[in-house]
C-alpha cells in the first residue's frame, strides 16, 4: 500500500536503493531516538536556565549548551544504528531484494557458494562492528562523558 503510494508519484522503492535506505532508516531510527533522549535528559538543568538568565533564548541555548552537553550520547546512537543497518537482512531483504547490500550479500553467497565463500565477509562484518563499537567507547572516554546510550 505505501509503496504503491510512492510509485504513484514516481518514487520505486521495491528492488531500489531508495527502499534499501527506507529499510535501514526503519529499523536504525529508534537507536537514534532513545539514544538522544537519554542524552538530553542527561543534560543539566541548571545550566540552561544560567544559559537563560545571561539573556538566551531558547534556540540559542539548545545551541551552545544542550546540544554540545547532549552529542556524545548522540553520537553513540548514530554508531549503534550505522552497525545495526550494517547487520540488517530481513527488512533489507524484503523491501528491496539485491546482492547490493552486505548482509544480503552475505546470505547469497552462503546459499550458493557455501561457508567458506561467505565466511571472510561474516569476519569483515564483525571487525567492523567491533571497530564501531570501541570508537563510541573511545570517544565517550575521550570526551570525558558517559557517551553509554
Amino acid at each position: 500500500m505505501v509503496g504503491a503510494l510512492f510509485e504513484k508519484h514516481g518514487f520505486q522503492l521495491v528492488n531500489s536503493l531508495a527502499g534499501i535506505v527506507l529499510a535501514q532508516v526503519f529499523v536504525a531510527a529508534p537507536y537514534i531516538v532513545i539514544a538522544s533522549i537519554s542524552a538530553f535528559g542527561r543534560v543539566d538543568e541548571r545550566l540552561e536556565k544560567a544559559a537563560a538568565t545571561l539573556g538566551d533564548n531558547q534556540w540559542r541555548t539548545f545551541r551552545r549548551v544542550s546540544l554540545p552537553l547532549a552529542w556524545p550520547g548522540i553520537m553513540a546512537g548514530v554508531m549503534l544504528a550505522w552497525v545495526r543497518t550494517l547487520g540488517e537482512f530481513g527488512a533489507t531483504l524484503i523491501m528491496a531484494y539485491h546482492p547490493n547490500t552486505v548482509p544480503v550479500f552475505l546470505w547469497v553467497q552462503l546459499t550458493s557458494e557455501g561457508l567458506m565463500a561467505a565466511l571472510p565477509l561474516a569476519l569483515f562484518l564483525v571487525v567492523l562492528g567491533l571497530v564501531a563499537v570501541c570508537a563510541v567507547y573511545f570517544f565517550g572516554q575521550f570526551t570525558g562523558t558517559d557517551s553509554h546510550p
